[in-house]
């Protein structure tokens, strides 16, 4: 009889250590399982940070590209400027983005190198879409043309808005210079002008 009972026993304990190592085994599967998703999750966000990262650098890169491209194209000659609201003759050669921005500006520029006063900035959009839809979710870039008494422009761009600090400070600002190339005539007047090569580089 008691070896009945010291075996029953023994089978309990038995069955008991089985279900505790059970519930030991589930648990630790259930301690991995959730740090594997966590890992998952907080690695899907890494890479959508890194990609929309890169997305943004890509859409001022573009911009860049092309308003480097379109203005370092612009050649003018039969410049007046000692002739109010004269404009300049836009050569064949000039891309369409230029063309268009001395037609608008370029009266007004030669003016004021004229006068020796300061050209106001412009504001501007730019649409970094490829016309090929390679760049279709690229963002709208915000930039902001300068030109001082040499007609050199520099361009300034940005994804932020608004003024201050925090645009100056926007890690995809990204900077175009162009370098104008004057010619003169023998009295030392500004008869024509055109553009070197636009270097771009990050930040203002």
């Amino acid at each position: 009889m008691s070896r009945d009972i010291g075996a029953r026993l023994r089978i309990r304990n038995e069955s008991g250590a089985s279900i505790v190592v059970a519930l030991v085994f589930f648990l630790i599967c259930a301690i991995i399982g959730s740090v594997v998703v966590t890992a998952a999750s907080v690695n899907a966000k890494a890479v959508q940070t890194h990609s929309a990262a890169q997305q943004d650098e890509l859409s001022v890169g573009s911009a860049a590209q092309t308003i480097g491209h379109q203005l370092e194209s612009a050649e003018l000659t039969n410049v007046q400027e000692n002739v109010k609201d004269a404009k300049p003759t836009i050569s064949a050669n000039t891309l369409s983005l230029a063309a268009a921005f001395w037609d608008e500006h370029g009266a007004a520029i030669l003016e004021a190198r004229h006068e020796n006063e300061k050209f106001a900035s412009i504001d501007m959009t730019v649409d970094a879409s490829a016309a090929d839809g390679s760049l279709a979710s690229a963002k709208k870039v915000n930039g902001v043309i300068e030109i001082n008494h040499d007609l050199d422009i520099v361009v300034k761009l940005t994804l932020a808005t608004g003024s201050g600090d925090s645009v100056a400070s926007s890690p995809y600002n990204m900077t175009v210079y162009l370098q104008c190339i004057p010619t003169y005539n023998a009295s030392g007047a500004l008869v024509a002008f055109s553009y070197e090569p636009a270097v771009i580089k990050k930040g203002w």
